[in-house]
């Protein structure tokens, strides 16, 4: 529910972030058109193998997504979830297509005193 209170959190957020940003200049940004020629990536794999790696790695503890799925879970699972998640995202890539789930996250700002 989105309330006048909510507008004010907001603005608050946003004036607190505006006075800590920096805006960088382009002249040190890299040329990237000569790095990246091509308009596809094709050289990109999904193997179980590499998909176990990255559940292995993750960091317990953080929190859950939008899917409510623990990393413990996925960690202590990496063996039976690796293929399919390898599958599932080879497809995913070829078909250049996100499940709608994938695109969606839980964005909290975190206040941290200096």
């Amino acid at each position: 529910m989105i309330n006048d209170n909510s507008y004010t959190v907001a603005d608050i957020f946003a004036d607190s972030f505006a006075k800590v940003f920096t805006v960088e200049p382009l002249s040190g940004m890299p040329n990237l058109s000569s790095v990246c020629n091509s308009n596809s990536i094709t050289d990109i794999k999904f193997s179980a193998d590499s998909v176990s790696d990255k559940l292995r790695k993750l960091k317990v503890t953080k929190s859950p997504g939008p899917d409510l799925i623990s990393s413990c879970v996925l960690k202590n699972c990496a063996a039976s979830l690796s293929t399919p998640l390898s599958i599932l995202m080879a497809q995913s890539f070829m078909q250049s297509r996100l499940p709608s789930d994938w695109k969606t996250a839980f964005v909290k700002p975190i206040y941290k005193n200096k």
